[in-house]
């Protein structure tokens, strides 16, 4: 038998090892382990000082505020939330929070202390601040918590805040009410935005900086037949683009889904409208409902829950 040459004895044990090592990276993973690779990526140790954006001074300025003076009702959340098991806390928090807080559109990009906005409303970041602190408070772990900055995309021209955890070996996205389904609790793998860039993620430990996206496409969510929007399941839905950048209320119409692709520009009467509406689903009073219809009293308050 002819035996073989030490080069290509080399390259055969080679081209094994690739084999084995492509059969490696091509075998699928399930979701718990997806989960820990996507959090374990966004904690480093970058010191804080180091942070050129400006985001972990700001948050640290935040955290500080709050611990000078708090909301009211601070202690009496804290004490519901103390004693429950860790995905009961986020879903309790996730829930109150985003009632607590009144939507405003924040043109300044202040980061608030939960005091701040309690009083006066507050957008992303501030949801998201309160939401870190009150599970922190609660004995939540703190390296279990991340808050997370997204880049502007095609659809969405504007950066993005909100809070990740995990618990349980699967990771959660607390997000502002407006941007999740109902305002509930959503898992990583169902988060429609995960595809969007992570531009920087901090606690008071350090921060992370990358260009990579925060998870995989999720199934369903795909960009074509569409052409502004994003399909989902059978349902095409807006991208914001499409409508005149002074129509900012069209946000919150397109995230309730009140509006539909490829309906055509709002006219002023139904701008106004959607101005009232918008009002009531942040501040579901009677006086705010007073020129609402039964009808859409009643569909505001499902999408609320």
């Amino acid at each position: 038998m002819h035996q073989q040459t030490p080069f290509r004895h080399v390259i055969k044990v080679f081209l094994i090892t690739l084999l084995l090592v492509l059969d490696g990276i091509c075998t699928p993973v399930d979701a718990a382990d997806q989960n820990a690779v996507v959090f374990a990526n966004l904690f480093v140790d970058h010191p804080p000082e180091q942070d050129t954006t400006g985001r972990s001074k700001k948050l640290a300025q935040a955290v500080a505020m709050h611990q000078q003076r708090k909301p009211l009702v601070w202690t009496t959340d804290l004490a519901t939330i103390q004693d429950l098991p860790e995905l009961a806390k986020l879903e309790i928090v996730q829930e109150t929070v985003n009632k607590r807080i009144a939507y405003i559109n924040d043109t300044e990009n202040i980061w608030q202390s939960p005091y701040d906005a309690y009083r006066t409303g507050g957008d992303c970041e501030d949801y998201a601040i309160a939401k870190l602190l009150l599970l922190k408070e609660s004995a939540f772990p703190e390296n279990n918590l991340r808050l997370i900055t997204l880049a502007p995309d095609a659809t969405h021209q504007f950066h993005h805040v909100f809070l990740l955890a995990k618990a349980q070996n699967m990771i959660y996205v607390l997000d502002s009410p407006n941007r999740t389904k109902n305002g509930e609790l959503t898992i990583l793998q169902e988060y429609t935005d995960a595809a969007r860039p992570v531009i920087w993620a901090g606690w008071t430990g350090g921060f992370s900086s990358t260009s990579q996206p925060l998870g995989n496409i999720p199934p369903g969510r795909i960009k074509n037949k569409c052409f502004n929007g994003f399909l989902q399941g059978q349902r095409c839905l807006p991208s914001y683009r499409q409508y005149p950048a002074k129509e900012k209320l069209v946000r919150i119409a397109a995230d309730l889904l009140i509006i539909h692709y490829g309906e055509p520009r709002l006219t002023p009467a139904e701008i106004e409208r959607l101005r009232i509406l918008r009002i009531y689903f942040y501040d579901p009073t009677p006086k705010n409902a007073e020129s609402l219809t039964a009808y859409e009293v009643r569909m505001l308050s499902k999408l609320r829950k």
